[in-house]
């Protein structure tokens, strides 16, 4: 199914454009159906929240349900997602230490044109 969708993607893209509100054209978001391509296997980190990332249960009622391990699954976010570090939220430490250990930066603009306004955020 997913070589058709990505032969339809512009026309799918149009059809849920009315519903989606982005900043991104088209053109940006299309490398990602490179995805399904000979050759892209390696290109892309990806995962699966299989059996072994929840628990088989039985709810009150008796309907079968998982519950998800939550150090499973973010082991696995982990994995996929952190290229610049082995920095994330199973990383020993307190947030104040991992937040300084990232050395994120942030950008305030004053889009309201309300003198000193972004002063409260940038304190925080």
């Amino acid at each position: 199914m997913l070589p058709v969708l990505i032969r339809r993607r512009q026309g799918l893209y149009e059809e849920l454009r009315s519903g989606v509100h982005t900043n991104l054209s088209f053109g940006a978001g299309s490398p990602i159906s490179d995805h399904g391509k000979p050759g892209a296997q390696g290109k892309y980190q990806r995962g699966v929240i299989g059996k072994e990332y929840v628990l088989f249960a039985e709810s009150p009622d008796k309907l079968s349900i998982l519950i998800p391990l939550p150090d499973k699954i973010h082991a696995l976010r982990d994995e996929i997602f952190t290229t610049s570090s082995a920095l994330g939220p199973l990383t020993p430490g307190s947030e104040l230490e991992k937040m300084a250990a990232e050395g994120a930066r942030i950008s305030i603009n004053n889009q309201s044109h309300t003198a000193g306004l972004p002063s409260l955020p940038a304190s925080y």
